[in-house]
């Protein structure tokens, strides 16, 4: 009589016993387990950067175009200009340091 006997090693872990075939399955399942989960975090610490870097050009940006409309009005330039929170401009103050005054009639350098 032929018979063919399969030798099972027997692990034991924790309470249950489990053949040596599934606990290498097992320490391989939490190896994928561990790989996913290092990779799910490596990915938001990627987002949380590419927001954060986002977020910071934008703001560079806006603040280059505020400087850029500045640099576009005259009034500090102009004679009628006065610094003055209450009256900056006496001829024209409802149009004093906004776009409107780019094209100032009575706009006079003080040079």
């Amino acid at each position: 009589m032929n018979t063919n006997s399969v030798k099972v090693e027997l692990v034991k872990t924790g309470n249950n016993e489990v053949s040596l075939d599934e606990a290498k399955l097992l320490k391989q399942t939490s190896e994928i387990a561990e790989l996913f989960l290092l990779l799910f975090l490596g990915f938001f610490i990627l987002c949380a950067i590419a927001a954060s870097l986002a977020r910071g050009l934008s703001k560079q940006l806006e603040r280059r175009e505020i400087t850029t409309q500045s640099a576009k009005i005259p009034c500090p330039n102009c004679y009628f200009f006065n610094n003055n929170a209450h009256l900056r401009c006496a001829v024209h103050p409802t149009t004093t340091m906004t776009e409107g005054a780019s094209c100032c009639p009575d706009y006079t350098s003080r040079k």
